[in-house]
Parts: C-alpha cells; sequence; structure tokens
C-alpha cells in the first residue's frame, strides 16, 4: 500500500481517506483521533494510536465516563481488548509497540487496529474497528479475529470506569464464560450499584471456538442499551458532510487537509467533542466555537444557525456575555472582555451572506441576568437566571452598544482582554485601549449596517450615527496607532505602549497588522508597509514558524498572564497558529499572494512532518492543524516543536482562508437566487485548480484557471454540470 507523504511513521492513505500509522517506534507524543457521533446527544471518545484516550457524554469535561490523563509519556489506557490463548498467553488487539506489519489506521469517524500475525505460530488475525454511533450514544469496539487452525481462545473487554455517569450503563448483567460459534454482540453492563465515585473496572469474557479461516466478529457496546450500532451509516454521514466540497490543487498538501480532515477537525473535535488529549474543557467558548462554526457555512449551514441562538442565549441583558460556559448547566463566566460579544454580530452577517435568511434576525432568545460585575470584580463564575426575551437583533444591537467604549485615544477599551486572553492586565483598571480591537470593531460596524439596511428600515438615523463612530474610530487609530512602519497593539492601563518600535517586549503583534488589511479600512500604503514588517520580524520561513510577536514577555510581568508562559511559547512568542492564519489572510487579501502562500504553507502540519526527523522535532499529527508551535528565538525551547493539537480554532480559519481567499471561493444568495463566485489569487505555479461543490442532490464540477473572476447562478437540478472558468469567462 502506498502511502502519500510518508515520513517513517506513517502517511496518507488516499484511497480511504485515512491517516495510517505503521511505525515500529512509538510516536513522539500520543497521536490521536477524535470521534464523536455525527448528530444527536452529544457523545464521543479520544482514542491514541497505542488506546489511551477516553469517552465523554454529553459533556467532555463533567460527562467523563472513563477518565481523562494527559500523560504524554504513559499514555494511560482505560479499556482493552484482549485475546487469551489457552495457556493464558494474553494478546493485546492495541499493542503498546506495534511489531513489523501491525497498523493503525485514523479515519473521519472511526479508528482501525490491526495485528496481521499473533498467537501460536502465528496463526491469527485481529482487526479492531472503534467508532460511535451515527446519532446514538455508543461507543462500538468491534473485533474482526480470524485463525488459519482450530483453536479455542478467550476475548475479555476491560473498561475502568468514572463512576460519574452510570446512567450509561444498562441495568444487567451478562453471563461470562458463554461459548458461542457465531458473531456475537455484547454489552458492556453492570448494575448501577456496583459504581463507586473513585470509579470501578469492569471485565468481561467469552470464550470461543476459533475455526479455520472463518472470521469471527465481537462487538463490545459501551453506551446506550442497543444490540446494533452499524459502522456503515456512520461513514456515510461523514462522507455527506465533509464531500460537500472537494478540491485538487497542486499542492496535495492542501487537498488532503481540505478534503477532509480540517472539518473534520472542526465539527468532531472543537463543536462536539469540545476535548483534545491537551484539553478537555467541555465548555462552549463564546468567541471561540462561533468562529469555529463559520467553516460548516456551505456544508452544513443549519448548525451555524443553531450556534448562533445558542451563543446569543449566553448574553446578559447589559449586552455582555459569558466568556464560556458549560451547556448541561449553564454555569460559566462573566467577564470584562471586550471582544466575545462582537463575534455574534461578525457570524451572523457571514451565515446571512450565504443563505439570505434574514428571518434569524427576528428569533426570539432570551437573555440571561445576573447582577452587573461591580468595580472591584475582574470576573465571576455563576449559573445565571433567565431574564427577558428579544429577537436576535436586539442581541446584535445591545452588543455592539455595549463593545463600543473608547478610552482616552478614542480607541475601543480592552477590557480585561480582547482576543488574545494572556494580556489579561492590559485594561484591567479601565483605562487600556486595543488597537487590534478597534479594527476588528469598524468590521462589526460595518457588518451591523449592512444588516440593517436589509432589516430595519426605521435605522437611518442609527445608521449614521455608528458610521460616524467608525469614521472617529479609523481617524483615531491613524493618529495614535501607527509608529512608521507598523500598528501598535495597545495602549496599557499607566500608557505604556506595546507594539511600538521603542517597546523592548512586543515590539510587534502580528494581529494588528493583519485586521488593518481584513476589515479593509486601514489606510493602503500603512497597510502593506505593516505587512511586510510582519513577515519581516516574525514569519521564520527555514523552521516553518510564524510568531504572533516579538520579542517575548519577559520583564513585563504586569501585562498579564501571557508573560507567565516561558519565551518563544504558545501567545509569548512562539507561533499562535490562529494568528499565523489571519497573517496568511491579510496577505492574500492585499495582493501578496506568494507570501500568503509561504505562510499557509508553514502552518500545514504536513510541512512539518515529511520525515522521520522532521517527525521527532514537530512531534504532533501530520493530519491536524496544532493550536501553536514553539520558537527557538530564545534559545530555551524546541524550535518548530508543535505543542497542543486538534483542540484550536486554527482549523476553522485555516478551512476557511485557503477556500475562500486563496482559491477565492465564495457562495452567497440574493432574492432566493444561490450564486457561487470566484476570484483565486493562486501562486506561481498554479495556472489552475479543480473543485466538486455539491449544491443539495446537484454536483457541479469546476476547473478554475488564473486570473477567473466571475459568478455563477447555481441551480438544483438533480444533474452534473461540469464548468471550465478562465480569466475570460
Amino acid at each position: 500500500m502506498e502511502l502519500l507523504f510518508y515520513n517513517g511513521y506513517g502517511g496518507f492513505d488516499v484511497q480511504k481517506g485515512e491517516y495510517v500509522i505503521d511505525s515500529t517506534l512509538p510516536t513522539p507524543m500520543p497521536w490521536v483521533n477524535c470521534i464523536s457521533c455525527v448528530s444527536g446527544e452529544p457523545f464521543g471518545f479520544l482514542i491514541s494510536d497505542s488506546g489511551g484516550g477516553f469517552v465523554w457524554k454529553g459533556n467532555s469535561q463533567s460527562g467523563r465516563i472513563t477518565p481523562w490523563h494527559c500523560k504524554l509519556v504513559q499514555d494511560p489506557v482505560n479499556e482493552r481488548v484482549c485475546v487469551v490463548e489457552e495457556d493464558g498467553v494474553m494478546h493485546d488487539c492495541i499493542p503498546r509497540i506495534r511489531k513489523q506489519g501491525e497498523r493503525v489506521r485514523f479515519g473521519k469517524g472511526y479508528s482501525v487496529f490491526e495485528r496481521p500475525a499473533f498467537g501460536p505460530r502465528d496463526c491469527m488475525t485481529s482487526s479492531l474497528t472503534v467508532y460511535a454511533g451515527k446519532d446514538v450514544p455508543v461507543k462500538c469496539s468491534s473485533l474482526n479475529l480470524v485463525s488459519k487452525e482450530d483453536i479455542s481462545v478467550k476475548i475479555i473487554y476491560e473498561v475502568f470506569l468514572c463512576g460519574f455517569a452510570p446512567e450509561m450503563l444498562p441495568c444487567r448483567e451478562i453471563p461470562t464464560g458463554a461459548v458461542v460459534d457465531e458473531s456475537l454482540y455484547i454489552q458492556c453492563s453492570l448494575p448501577v450499584s456496583h459504581i463507586s465515585k473513585m470509579g470501578t473496572t469492569i471485565q468481561l469474557e467469552v470464550s470461543l471456538r476459533l475455526k479455520p479461516h472463518t472470521p469471527l466478529v465481537v462487538n463490545f457496546f459501551l453506551g446506550a442499551d442497543c444490540t446494533d450500532v452499524p459502522l456503515e451509516p456512520v461513514l456515510d454521514a461523514w462522507e455527506s458532510l465533509l464531500g460537500t466540497i472537494r478540491i485538487q490543487t497542486p499542492e496535495p498538501a492542501f487537498d488532503l487537509l481540505m478534503n477532509g480532515w480540517l472539518l473534520y477537525q472542526v465539527k468532531s473535535c472543537r463543536l462536539d467533542g469540545r476535548s483534545g488529549y491537551y484539553q478537555s474543557g467541555g465548555a462552549y467558548g463564546f468567541r471561540d466555537q462561533l468562529q469555529d462554526a463559520m467553516a460548516l457555512l456551505y456544508a452544513n449551514p443549519q448548525r451555524v444557525r443553531l450556534q448562533i441562538l445558542m451563543h446569543a442565549s449566553r448574553q446578559y441583558e447589559e449586552g455582555d456575555v459569558q466568556h464560556w460556559w458549560h451547556p448541561d448547566s449553564g454555569a460559566g463566566v462573566r467577564t470584562r472582555c471586550s471582544d466575545d460579544l462582537l463575534w455574534l454580530i461578525y457570524c451572523t452577517a457571514e451565515y446571512i451572506r450565504v443563505t439570505e435568511d434574514i428571518q434569524l434576525l427576528q428569533e426570539p432568545v432570551a437573555f440571561i441576568r445576573s447582577e452587573p460585575l461591580s468595580e472591584n470584580e475582574r470576573d465571576r463564575y455563576e449559573i445565571p437566571e433567565r431574564g427577558e426575551t428579544a429577537s436576535l437583533w436586539e442581541h446584535l444591537r445591545r452588543a455592539l452598544r455595549r463593545g463600543i467604549r473608547l478610552g482616552e485615544h478614542g480607541l475601543p477599551l480592552i477590557g480585561s482582554c480582547d482576543w488574545n486572553d494572556g494580556m489579561s492586565n492590559v485594561g484591567s483598571k479601565g483605562r487600556g485601549e486595543s488597537v487590534w480591537l478597534s479594527w476588528f470593531i469598524q468590521d462589526c460596524i460595518r457588518r451591523y449596517i449592512e444588516l440593517s439596511e436589509r432589516f430595519d428600515p426605521e435605522g437611518a438615523a442609527e445608521r449614521r450615527e455608528l458610521r460616524e463612530t467608525a469614521e472617529g474610530i479609523l481617524r483615531a487609530t491613524e493618529t495614535y496607532a501607527w509608529d512608521g512602519d507598523r500598528y501598535l497593539r495597545a495602549f496599557c492601563d499607566d500608557g505604556v505602549v506595546l507594539g511600538s518600535v521603542a517597546s523592548p517586549e512586543c515590539s510587534i503583534d502580528s494581529i494588528s497588522q493583519s485586521w488593518a488589511a481584513i476589515s479593509g479600512v486601514g489606510d493602503p500604503k500603512r497597510v502593506a508597509t505593516s505587512l511586510d514588517t510582519a513577515v519581516k520580524y516574525l514569519a521564520d520561513f527555514n523552521s516553518g514558524v510564524i510568531r504572533l510577536l516579538a520579542p517575548s514577555f519577559c520583564k513585563m510581568r504586569s501585562v498579564g498572564y501571557i508573560a507567565s508562559y516561558p519565551q518563544g511559547i504558545r501567545e509569548n512568542g512562539g507561533q499562535y497558529t490562529h494568528g499565523a492564519v489571519w497573517l496568511a489572510k491579510a496577505l492574500l487579501m492585499t495582493g501578496d499572494v506568494e507570501r500568503g502562500y509561504d505562510v499557509l504553507r508553514a502552518i500545514n502540519p504536513i510541512s512539518h512532518t515529511s520525515s522521520a526527523i522532521d517527525v521527532c522535532r514537530y512531534r504532533g499529527e501530520p493530519y491536524v492543524i496544532c493550536a501553536d508551535v514553539y520558537s527557538g528565538a530564545h534559545g530555551n525551547v524546541e524550535n518548530g516543536r508543535g505543542g497542543w493539537s486538534w483542540y484550536t480554532g486554527s482549523a476553522a480559519w485555516f478551512y476557511r482562508v485557503v477556500l475562500e481567499d486563496l482559491l477565492g471561493f465564495r457562495i452567497f444568495t440574493k432574492q432566493g437566487v444561490r450564486w457561487v463566485s470566484f476570484k483565486p489569487k493562486l501562486p506561481e505555479g498554479w495556472n489552475s485548480f479543480q473543485m466538486v461543490y455539491r449544491f443539495e442532490n446537484t454536483s457541479y464540477f469546476f476547473t478554475v484557471e488564473r486570473g477567473a473572476d466571475c459568478k455563477i447562478q447555481l441551480e438544483n437540478d438533480g444533474t452534473e454540470h461540469r464548468i471550465r472558468i478562465s480569466r475570460f469567462f
């Protein structure tokens, strides 16, 4: 089997859409698959290449069925499926150390662990497939066992349970020692009374007589009481979602991520699981999952709609929002964060652009209610009450009004933080101002005005006032935040400037430069200069690291907890991939195609894992994006080492930037008619690319050439359309 981008540890099986690990060496860190139910009640599990991970229901923090460990060296195992010979020799179906020929196959919604030869005279072959039900909260471990000889064995399934979710176990016993000669379904079960708070281990044992060359399938179910959870509907459901858009470009490393893995990372991990190997929060972040959901605008806009309404329901009557909350209890934190609430406007506007579902703005949504934060409160963890109900439009209005709070320089107050949570003390006294937020809030004001013109014909006076406000913020930004070749990052409470040429630490921050371009309102000449400066000081293309800021914070502890990170790690001078993708977007938007493309290539995990040496340095999975990559600029951390993987909002942004800014693809609806537009910005060597877009039950096959710029009306006629788009189309 030929694997694409094979690196000594594994590679991509393009035909099956899998990542295959076949090395006898252990991966440098656990490589995992995050598997969630496609629909229905939230349920899922994390599983590593050596069988570690955990299972959850509802909430990956409070609803853990098996324990979450995050122990990189041991990678503890909570579940085991073993084959035991008559003389007691035990063979784990997920071996801790792989032998030659043993493989792990990670797919979308499932994982397979293959052992081609073990047991007496290597007579047995096993394949263990694990997956979650399509829409039922069940984890299935399906063992396919074949022997060349007539042999008696025992199959043992063992699971260590947390004890916090006893309802997951049906209250009936399964007899052990049963002898069977055909396919068998085994329900993991134990009376609830047997489960302690500290957890308990369940072991089920079944005796089997294997007939030569006759496959035997044994299914162990952990979850709802059921007897049949087939894999095929799971595969079909994931393909239906992930196959909405497929691309073929001159860069296969982009195609592999774009054709399934990125959207799978967004849906299965970020939106549904809300957990990775390194972080298992379980909560929704107000800004986080709104941004994630936008990656589904073309594949599942209904999910985006539901996400918008869910987040609006976590907004206080005063307009601010819960920074994060747990959906099962509503418990969350009320903060002074300045940007969270504005993402509700940004995401709603994007959704309506694609769908023209203006009716969404009339949807009634209840606010939440509690006492506003007192002067001395930075934040408060609480379960708020239900408040008054108003239209989503009123939620957007209150968010914008609350967000427009300007400081001494006429820039928005940063509050307890803006997008960078680590800058938690910059404005803790109520005077600090954010330059990044000045760009972002102008973008949100523009989007709000555009929605108002369509939805609120009586709102002319409000629109006029908002235009004047945006113009004032722009004047203030260009007057006070320009520093010769870059835009500043922030003004602290005490007047200290961040992001200035004269700043000994954080003399440049990428997101101030990026959003000057992304917002579309920054002075074009200054924007071009500031992006040059950002690339010059932050992009290390040799090591593939695009830093968020430089130099790192070291002595300036007063800016917030960002300074508590070691230099070169995460936001503190490392690559925080979310911000790196924004830099790529800004470069592409301003026509700096080659450098924008170079930044995207640097971010791509396949670029970091092209050889065994690269894998040992980067350590993370080649098939999903890392939240951060260490910068070795200060010599105290490994240059190019990947940090947290899977659980990162950069996956959604990378997907959208490649699709919308590099390939120039957009969908929009006007007067009930669906349109597709193409305006690609292709790097040198790319003369064209191909895309398949499934519009309901109609497939469009596009070949798009360099320089194309067109709009095409879509029809859902149940046929196939093949369209070639040239620059003269």
